[in-house]
């Protein structure tokens, strides 16, 4: 993607994925919002929503997707490169685990200090090593942080990436494979569960992603407008049925989510290339925030929540405001954390990390 600019770290992202991102973070704390916090009876007891946002948590299926691009279109100069291994593997660690780690470290200290909120087997060592580690040690799903476990796949994917910067044949044989039984369990199920999280049907949406972006490097695209009308109006249309219908069964719906969500990125991309779509700086923002929005707006909703029936406020606010005003105020506070201490974080550890490992090299940047 010649045409784009860069920067001394690589290639620049589209500001159309920083807002996919944003309303991708937006959509979970809404679905979680109405399935994990309204409608508990400790709560308001019902879904103020009336389910309407229960598709939200497609904003999964579409971070899968965008991590399978972005990956791609950052690290496809670096394949078969085997001396960029270390240096892909130290800004996937940077990206991910410092702000992870700050974050589960507080809900674990509340877990210890008041065992009421949590859940006994969040004290267990092998699912804080598990949690840790983003690596499933312990055989089972338990995580301290409910949301991290989009980031167990994603650190699986950047494993199986990395062969292919050590040795492309090698690279493209584990990942064909892996996609190959990964498409295998739509039609027989695991019954281990490390067996069923290894070979996910979900990491499908990744090598969608990885689709989309060699389809946009090798464009121009036809049409894209259309194309993007089209994977969004796909997304919604899964969406009512999940929320409505329940035609399709689920994990069919969720790849039917990857699709619309690979059409979507390649015709927005397409757009902005051709300065076609402006995508606002509010959006943008929210979307460097997207991560933090993500691990952070549970546990928000929830403190939040118990607040607000503490102090009477269930009682004199319309449901529905309440709904909007408390996941909104999740949303910001995400923002609010990637400000004043995710980007002063990753400044930080990337600065010590140059100095400590790499020298003054720029590929960090």
């Amino acid at each position: 993607m010649t045409d784009r600019r860069t920067s001394p770290s690589g290639p620049s992202l589209f500001a159309s994925l920083q807002a996919g991102r944003a309303l991708a973070a937006i959509l979970v704390a809404f679905y979680h919002a109405s399935a994990y916090i309204f409608s508990l009876d400790k709560y308001w007891g019902f879904d103020p929503a009336r389910h309407f946002m229960d598709f939200g948590r497609a904003g999964v299926e579409f971070f899968f997707v965008l991590s399978g691009f972005i990956i791609f279109y950052i690290h496809a100069k670096d394949i078969n490169r085997p001396d960029r291994v270390f240096p892909y593997a130290a800004k996937r660690f940077l990206r991910i685990y410092p702000i992870y780690w700050l974050i589960v470290g507080v809900v674990m200290a509340i877990y210890f200090a008041v065992p009421s909120f949590g859940l006994p087997y969040q004290r267990e060592p092998g699912t804080i090593l598990s949690s840790l580690l983003l690596v499933h040690v312990d055989g089972t799903s338990d995580t301290e942080l409910a949301a991290a476990w989009t980031l167990y796949h994603e650190i699986l994917f950047y494993a199986v990436f990395s062969l292919l910067i050590l040795r492309k044949e090698l690279g493209v044989a584990v990942l064909s494979l892996w996609m190959a039984l990964s498409a295998a369990t739509l039609f027989v199920t695991p019954s281990v569960y490390i067996v069923e999280f290894f070979f996910s049907p979900l990491h499908l949406l990744f090598g969608m992603g990885m689709i989309a972006c060699w389809t946009v490097s090798h464009g121009p695209i036809r049409r894209p407008g259309l194309v993007a009308l089209g994977g969004i109006a796909l997304f919604l249309s899964a969406g009512a049925d999940e929320d409505f219908f329940s035609l399709v069964s689920a994990m069919p719906r969720n790849l039917i989510y990857g699709v619309a969500s690979a059409l979507a990125v390649v015709g927005a991309v397409e757009l902005e290339r051709q300065d076609r779509l402006k995508v606002p700086g509010w959006l943008v923002l929210s979307g460097n925030a997207s991560y933090v929005i993500y691990l952070i707006n549970f546990t928000v909703l929830s403190f939040l929540a118990k607040i607000l029936v503490f102090a009477g406020a269930r009682e004199m606010l319309n449901p529905l405001a309440a709904y909007v005003i408390v996941t909104a105020l999740s949303v910001v506070s995400g923002v609010i954390l990637h400000l004043w201490i995710e980007k002063p974080l990753m400044k930080t550890t990337r600065a010590w990390f140059r100095k400590a490992a790499m020298g003054p090299s720029p590929s960090l940047g």
